[in-house]
């Protein structure tokens, strides 16, 4: 009996142990089967980067805000022909890319503000920086004659009279790349040259000769760069326009071979019996292993020839080295440091004498002929090419719009909505754009103005002193 009793305790634990865990597993698996019903969602954090380089676009109400406005990430790599063609390209050209692109836009957003700024990411003309930014800093630099005071002429006129033949040698060696009161040296050396013989050849014939402008600075390029001297105005009677061209297109690029272009003048001028003098712009010793000393000795035998140096923001060893190329010239040194020393020293030293028996209104100002007619058209030009990168890029949003809108990703209400807004951006543009060219054309004429009054007052002053010395 007692032995039963154990028994059938023993049967009752074992169930109830059994009961227990079967219910822990079954809890257990009960947990997991809900754990696995959870459904994780994959959120993208708001404002993506990609959205917020859109948002960060600036519809421009300023020419500074349009210029801001960078190249469309899928135009970037359009040529400059491509961005101003009078038959431009759709947005068939970057299709797939665009679509793609738009579908991470409009599964964020389809806010019709974000989506316009997305065509201007995306598609934006690549030219407008470029074009704007040579709008804005473009300079008509108009050549103000020198206008020499009459104690200058007396001084002058006791000199020897002007020569048949002028010869400006300009240095287009690298260190001209160089600014000097913030502006490059080449450019304000371009400006005293275009002035000199403006003046200088009023009695004398002109040539230009320049050297350095070969090749660049590296060691590669030494040889073509000492090689290369060229006559870029063969010498003739001065010619503004033509000579005006062939300064702009020097460009500052290599070594200085002084030696070969005084050499290179020697045996271009060989056998002359005319008075000729050299007119040498530089900033720098020679470079090129020459000898300039003995090259302006070889050029000054004739007793009617010399070299006359400008030494233009030069160190000490520089100037050394040119003022001892124009005494061995039997010529005249003139350190200028500034744009102001260059401009006064040439007009105090080498000014033809007789220039006010030369001088004339007819070609002192720019209001006066042609002269200021070359800086209108380069701006009107310009407003033109930035008309046409405007045109290009709105045919490229036009069929962008259109292309959202086949493809069902917005709908054809929001298609006539931002078919309007690129109306509006348009008209906005072409209104800055009109802007930029007024505000272009006012710099040139009051700039031509300035001059045009400058001369006047020295012509009516310089007519007030023949009066009283009748």
């Amino acid at each position: 009996m007692q032995l039963l009793k154990r028994l059938f305790i023993c049967i009752g634990c074992t169930l109830l142990l059994l009961i227990v865990g079967c219910s822990s597993e079954t809890e257990t698996s009960t947990k997991k089967v809900k754990t696995s019903n959870i459904k994780t969602v994959d959120r993208k954090p708001k404002g993506s980067e990609l959205i917020k380089e859109i948002e960060d676009i600036t519809i421009p109400n300023t020419i500074e805000e349009w210029k801001k406005i960078k190249p469309g990430k899928l135009s970037v790599n359009f040529d400059y022909n491509h961005e101003t063609s009078a038959w431009p390209a759709s947005v068939d050209e970057v299709k797939e890319g665009f679509i793609t692109e738009m579908e991470k836009v409009l599964q964020e957003s389809k806010d019709e503000d974000l989506v316009f700024k997305s065509l201007i990411y995306l598609l934006g003309s690549n030219i407008n920086q470029q074009l704007l930014e040579e709008q804005i800093t473009y300079k008509a630099n108009f050549d103000l004659p020198y206008l020499p005071e009459p104690e200058e002429e007396t001084v002058k006129e006791q000199k020897k009279g002007t020569p048949s033949k002028a010869i400006i040698l300009l240095d287009a060696s690298s260190s001209m790349i160089l600014k000097v009161d913030g502006e490059q040296k080449m450019q304000i050396a371009k400006t005293a040259v275009r002035r000199f013989a403006k003046t200088i050849g009023a009695k004398s014939n002109v040539s230009l000769y320049v050297y350095g402008h070969a090749g660049t600075q590296e060691d590669k390029d030494k040889k073509i760069s000492c090689s290369t001297i060229d006559e870029v105005y063969p010498m003739d009677k001065y010619e503004e326009k033509a000579f005006s061209e062939a300064v702009d297109h020097v460009q500052a690029k290599g070594w200085t071979p002084l030696a070969n272009a005084i050499k290179k003048v020697r045996e271009d001028n060989q056998g002359s019996s005319e008075a000729i003098i050299v007119y040498i712009v530089s900033d720098g010793a020679e470079t090129c292993g020459g000898d300039p000393v003995q090259e302006a000795q070889k050029f000054a035998k004739d007793s009617t020839h010399k070299v006359n140096i400008i030494g233009f923001n030069v160190d000490k060893k520089s100037e050394d080295q040119l003022k001892a190329v124009a005494e061995a010239g039997n010529g005249e040194y003139l350190k200028a440091d500034n744009p102001d020393e260059l401009n006064q020293g040439i007009s105090n030293k080498w000014v033809p004498p007789g220039f006010l028996d030369i001088i004339g209104k007819q070609w002192s100002s720019p209001k006066v002929g042609t002269a200021s007619w070359g800086p209108l058209n380069h701006v009107q030009m310009k407003f033109y090419s930035i008309d046409s990168g405007m045109f290009v890029e709105q045919i490229r949003f036009d069929s962008a719009i259109t292309l959202l809108a086949n493809e069902k990703m917005i709908s054809e209400e929001q298609k006539l909505r931002l078919k309007e807004k690129l109306k509006n951006y348009e008209k906005q543009l072409k209104n800055l754009n009109k802007h930029l060219l007024d505000q272009k054309e006012k710099e040139i004429n009051e700039d031509a103005d300035r001059i045009d009054q400058q001369i006047n007052d020295w012509v009516k002053r310089m007519e007030e002193l023949k009066r009283q010395q009748l």
